[in-house]
């Protein structure tokens, strides 16, 4: 759900910031849950945490329904909570167990979990973003809706029996593969030198390449871009800026579109090529292409939102996949997966809190924002050089336990 929730319901936002907060609490859970998720997983719980997850995100999904605005601590519960809880339990299980069952395409497995994660998230702004205009008759300047066709409640409503579906299938179809012997000495796992090192250059590419997917639309106004496709005479306000609705979505869209492409085609060399390397040439370009949001044609907007959604988009489906090629033992990749993708919960807080609006300034000025992602991208590239130094090395003198292929 995104700013168009307040729209559904005929009310405006009652504080932008306050909105925020609910989409960072959603973040913050769904990353940080992952060691619960990993652990349990581990232990044997699979097909359990797997289902009690999607128990949870439905019904969180199918609460949104009941939200009475402007009570921004309802939408807060549903979403932010439920829905984070819900998300959180599944992601890293989903990762782990793809990575299990297809051991020697890890990064392909995985890279298909985050595409799907990724494609659900593109085709979530266009529903929610363009599908409430085509619901409603007439809406007028201040966000208000009279004579709707459907409402919001019930558009929601719908969409969870679908998602239901879903879930239920695939819950239902999930074979988990037979638990490997427990090693010892995990916590010690943990304090490796290079594991530390990727997290905090995952850390870094992420604070730059989240904070730029996010904030993408609202450095193109109406007047700089031509028309993506035919539109509809109906515009809207947001942020104080004038635009065209299908316009909006489809920013928001192609990034996480071309994301979900790149997670597979990225996995795919990763597994042939080397999954450290790939990762960090896919960090390289994405800073790279980040250059291109200072394009003034359609034509460039579309380019950069492709390349820099494919590129970045990569990141995020081969961090799971570097990190169980630093410390590769089946027992406890759960937890090693669900600790390293803890601390990218701050990311979330940042980018969806008021310093994340501060980054460009009041005026967007664009070159701020590209300053702020290049940096990061290429601060978070350097640092897994160094890890990938580091690793090789210790690989050389020692132990398989920490061996994995570069």
């Amino acid at each position: 759900m995104g700013p168009s929730f307040f729209l559904w319901f005929g009310v405006e936002a009652r504080s932008e910031a306050q909105n925020d907060w609910v989409f960072g609490v959603q973040g913050i859970l769904q990353f940080g849950l992952g060691v619960v998720g990993g652990k349990l997983t581990d232990l044997g719980h699979t097909r359990a945490v797997l289902f009690t997850g999607s128990l949870i995100y439905i019904f969180s999904f199918i609460m949104l329904s009941f939200v009475k605005t402007p009570q921004v601590y309802q939408l807060m519960l549903a979403q932010g909570v439920g829905m984070g809880i819900g998300g959180g339990l599944c992601f890293v299980p989903a990762l782990v167990t793809a990575a299990n069952s297809f051991p020697g395409q890890q990064a392909t497995a995985m890279g298909v979990v985050t595409s799907a994660v990724l494609f659900g998230r593109a085709a979530s702004q266009i529903i929610s973003v363009y599908l409430p205009v085509e619901l409603v008759e007439l809406i007028d300047p201040n966000f208000g809706i009279t004579e709707p066709s459907i409402s919001g409640p019930s558009v929601i409503r719908i969409i969870t029996g679908i998602l239901a579906a879903i879930l239920m299938v695939g819950n239902a179809l999930i074979s988990a593969p037979a638990r490997p012997s427990k090693p010892s000495a995990t916590g010690t796992r943990l304090l490796h030198t290079p594991y530390a090192l990727s997290i905090a250059a995952a850390f870094l590419g992420r604070l730059g390449g989240l904070w730029l997917m996010n904030y993408i639309p609202f450095f193109i106004s109406a007047e700089e871009v031509e028309l993506i496709t035919e539109m509809e005479d109906i515009y809207f306000a947001y942020d104080g800026r004038e635009g065209d609705y299908l316009t909006y979505a489809a920013l928001l869209a192609i990034p996480y579109f071309a994301g979900a492409v790149g997670s597979v085609i990225a996995g795919l060399f990763a597994d042939k090529y080397g999954v450290v390397g790939t990762y960090i040439i896919c960090e390289l370009l994405a800073a790279a292409s980040s250059f291109i949001l200072g394009a003034k044609s359609s034509g460039g907007v579309i380019i950069f939102c492709a390349l820099f959604g494919f590129f970045f988009g990569s990141t995020t489906a081969l961090f799971a996949p570097v990190i169980t090629t630093i410390l590769p033992s089946e027992a406890d990749r759960g937890i090693i997966i669900g600790v390293a993708m803890a601390p990218l919960t701050i990311v979330s807080l940042i980018d969806y809190s008021p310093l994340g609006e501060k980054i460009a300034g009041p005026d967007l000025n664009w070159g701020k924002g590209v300053a702020w992602t290049a940096v990061f991208l290429f601060s978070g590239a350097s640092v897994q050089i160094i890890a990938r130094h580091v690793h090789r090395r210790a690989t050389q003198t020692s132990s398989p336990e920490v061996s994995g292929s570069y």
